[in-house]
């Protein structure tokens, strides 16, 4: 049996609201560990990084999330 495939954005094509946010664009203070995904079934799960309202570039933080975490509509970081 094979799992979906982690280097493609969306882990399942017919599931739109769902994707791999370590496949999006990156972001120099952000590490994303592989198979975590994002689900949001009301804007698009591209839109991930909006979420993140408290991580500043420019006093030095970074975000970093393991892998196989799950995160769901309306998380705020």
């Amino acid at each position: 049996m094979t799992g979906p495939d982690k280097k493609k954005l969306y882990p399942n094509t017919n599931i739109k609201p769902v994707c791999y946010i370590s496949n999006l664009p990156k972001k120099s203070n952000a590490e994303i560990g592989e198979y975590t995904y994002y689900s949001d079934n009301k804007k698009s799960p591209e839109k991930f990084y909006d979420n993140i309202e408290h991580h500043y570039e420019l006093l030095g933080d970074k975000l970093i999330i393991a892998s196989s975490v799950q995160f769901q509509r309306g998380l705020s970081l």
